[in-house]
């Protein structure tokens, strides 16, 4: 059950490239659907890449090319370049800084720094369904063990995830385990469990062949990630996307921390006392093993 973006009608209506792709993908070819994974991985450098060029790393003829951009609404590849050039979406760090995305000065003003992600926060919460929230929330507190994996900036929110829902729920595991591969974890899962996947850009093809493996193993799979996120989109039974712009040249997850501490608070609230006597025996067992209780943990 994965979410996309509601927010037009056809392609050819859509404000952004993201936003065409994702409304079409359901539609596409095979061949067409490598040219949009193509088009998303380049987007913040499509201008340096004639059509032949996207159609050759798609695997794919120039036609093919050229018919998937029409099928976009664009009446060209030059079109779409030229969107793509004046988008601040969802490019690199040096795209963004460089290209016409970035306005220089905007990252030293704090107040539009906040002003941005207040707004990242709003649009997450509009653009998830509350039935898609209490699904997620049914998959993390019913799951017989939930698994976590993250890459490259996504490991600090599968961290984040992991601190929080280990004081919930007894058997959590970060990938990858200390001393094992993501494999060797991997071949222990079986349905009842649920692998928690944070998948923000720029997802590593890993990812996908993880959230493969669970598929496979009958073991259920949500995905937090952004906009951007088609292939990996797909392997999930559950997708809640999370806006990540930035004033910066640096994408912002402030919208995902409080989404993963938003489903963490709904389980905590509908566990009812077997969740409160968890938490009192975590005390007691801070106090027993640390020596001092909760206040050591405090520096002031």
């Amino acid at each position: 059950m994965s979410e996309t973006p509601n927010s037009c009608a056809s392609p050819k209506s859509c404000a952004s490239i993201d936003e065409r792709i994702l409304l079409a993908f359901d539609q596409l070819t095979a061949s067409q659907r490598r040219l949009a994974s193509v088009v998303m991985e380049l987007k913040g450098s499509l201008s340096s890449f004639a059509a032949n060029e996207i159609a050759e790393r798609a695997g794919t003829s120039q036609a093919t090319a050229v018919r998937f951009f029409r099928r976009l609404g664009y009446e060209s590849y030059a079109d779409l370049r030229r969107e793509a050039r004046q988008s601040a979406g969802w490019a690199s760090p040096l795209y963004q800084i460089s290209g016409s995305g970035h306005v220089r000065g905007a990252s030293g003003d704090f107040a539009l720094h906040i002003a941005q992600d207040l707004k990242n926060l709003t649009q997450t919460a509009d653009s998830i369904p509350k039935e898609s929230l209490d699904a997620a929330v049914s998959m993390l507190a019913g799951a017989r063990r939930i698994l976590i994996i993250g890459y490259r900036n996504s490991a600090v929110l599968g961290a984040y995830a992991r601190n929080l829902l280990s004081l919930l729920h007894d058997d959590v595991v970060l990938l990858p385990c200390a001393g094992m591969s993501v494999a060797e974890t991997l071949l222990g899962l079986h349905a009842g469990d649920v692998l928690l996947a944070i998948g923000f850009r720029r997802r590593p093809v890993a990812l996908n062949a993880v959230l493969r493996a669970a598929r496979e193993a009958s073991a259920g799979v949500l995905l937090v990630t952004d906009p951007t996120a088609i292939g990996s989109a797909k392997l999930a039974d559950l997708t809640l996307r999370c806006t990540i712009r930035s004033a910066g040249p640096f994408d912002s997850y402030a919208a995902g921390m409080s989404l993963i501490n938003y489903l963490c608070s709904r389980i905590t609230d509908e566990g009812g006392e077997a969740i409160v006597e968890r938490l009192r025996r975590f005390e007691d067992l801070h106090e027993q093993v640390e020596g001092a209780g909760p206040l050591a943990w405090s520096a002031d």
